[in-house]
């Protein structure tokens, strides 16, 4: 029977289905209590159909969570499209689907993507898109030439490659958990957004790193030499506490040895740590002293103070770095260089130097091994100076004294 509060106009219902149970309070937002008895006739004839056609389970769990509406589940019913509802019901929003395989597979780049994804699919579609509008190749399309045009932060563009890497990879992830990887092969035959390669192959050689690193300004320098050498991108620097690092002086060797606690989101909550070598420990002490733990590690300009009566200068910003790195390149004769080509030059000249790939993938902090030679500009190849070691490893190659008899013979 349905009931009124005092406090409000509707009437509302509660009512104990057969085989379901009670339900909430669902509110009729009508002021008709006639209406509202056809609401609630309307609802147990559901309830009774539901035990004999489990599907429509659907509706009902969606009319009891206020998916849908009983002013809308009665128009359907009286007009006896039903059927247009329940795939309403089975077809949730498109932001739920997203939570609910985030739940399941979290990740800082999937994340990422779905969020512009949704961003997308909102201007695209409207307010609240459901998850449907991903079954079709041709509206995928769309939101990925979409992102590419006004998807990156702050409304700029993304170039192809990450909307590839961001949105149209995690799109495939999303619509293969909630509807399997055949529907998602078939959904994706009719996607026309081309797989071109605008990869950048940029990197500094150590010429370069040189002209960059003294065209810097004093104060901005080690913020830069702590990228070139440790390979972080510029969000962890700027996220870098006293409490973050780490210096020992050696007595031996006279040097100092260093370690740098990175607090990315890229490596989804694990623990990493770069260590970094003398000069980089020599630029870093003086800005440690006078400190607390929680402070930043890098301050900005001099003379960007919070108060005349503050000393010690505020920490960087983005919009500094970018300001500041914007005046040296073009000073150093590098206008091309972005300041993530100093992640990619730490991993070209890591290569260079001899690390093998599993150390490279240790101090960029990557997953998989795949990503770090992404980084590197390098083609790594088994050449014949490696097979040489290997065979020598293995024994099957002696030192040339290892057959004094067989030489003295020859």
């Amino acid at each position: 029977m349905p009931y009124r509060r005092k406090n409000s106009p509707y009437w509302r219902i509660k009512l104990r289905l057969p085989g379901y149970g009670e339900t909430p309070q669902l509110s009729s937002r009508v002021r008709n209590k006639t209406i509202a008895r056809r609401m609630e006739d309307a609802l147990k004839q559901l309830a009774e159909r539901a035990l004999v056609e489990p599907q429509w389970n659907a509706l009902l769990d969606s009319i009891c969570q206020g998916s849908v509406t009983l002013p809308e589940f009665l128009t359907a019913h009286n007009q006896r499209s039903l059927d247009i509802l329940l795939n309403m019901a089975r077809d949730p929003f498109l932001s739920e689907a997203i939570d609910e395989y985030l739940v399941t597979e979290p990740g800082y780049a999937t994340e990422n993507g779905l969020r512009i994804l949704r961003e997308m699919a909102e201007r695209e579609f409207g307010q609240r898109p459901r998850f449907s509008v991903l079954r079709s190749g041709k509206n995928i399309t769309l939101l990925c030439a979409r992102a590419k045009r006004e998807g990156g932060r702050g409304g700029k563009p993304m170039a192809h490659n990450s909307v590839i890497r961001s949105i149209f990879n995690s799109t495939s992830k999303l619509i293969g958990f909630h509807l399997g990887r055949a529907e998602r092969d078939r959904i994706f035959a009719d996607v026309a957004f081309s797989a071109e390669d605008d990869s950048r192959d940029v990197w500094l050689s150590p010429p370069q790193i040189a002209y960059l690193l003294e065209a810097c300004e004093a104060w901005f320098r080690p913020f830069v030499l702590t990228a070139l050498a440790t390979g972080m991108d510029r969000a962890p620097l700027m996220r870098l506490c006293v409490k973050d690092v780490q210096l020992i002086y050696d007595k031996r060797s006279g040097t100092w040895r260093g370690t740098l606690f990175v607090r990315d989101k890229k490596t989804d909550g694990r623990s990493r740590s770069v260590a970094i070598a003398d000069p980089v420990c020599l630029t870093l002490l003086p800005l440690l002293q006078g400190k607390r733990e929680d402070d930043q590690v890098f301050d900005g300009p001099p003379e960007a103070k919070e108060n005349l009566f503050r000393a010690r200068p505020l920490p960087i910003t983005a919009y500094q770095v970018r300001y500041w790195f914007g005046k040296a390149r073009k000073k150093a004769g590098l206008a091309h260089v972005r300041f993530k080509d100093l992640r990619h030059s730490f991993a070209t000249n890591a290569l260079d130097a001899g690390l093998n790939v599993s150390e490279l993938q240790a101090g960029l902090g990557h997953k998989r091994k795949e990503t770090s030679l992404i980084y590197t500009k390098r083609d790594v190849t088994f050449d014949h100076e490696a097979a040489l070691r290997v065979a020598k490893q293995m024994g099957l190659i002696k030192e040339e004294n290892s057959y004094p008899d067989q030489a003295a013979t020859a």
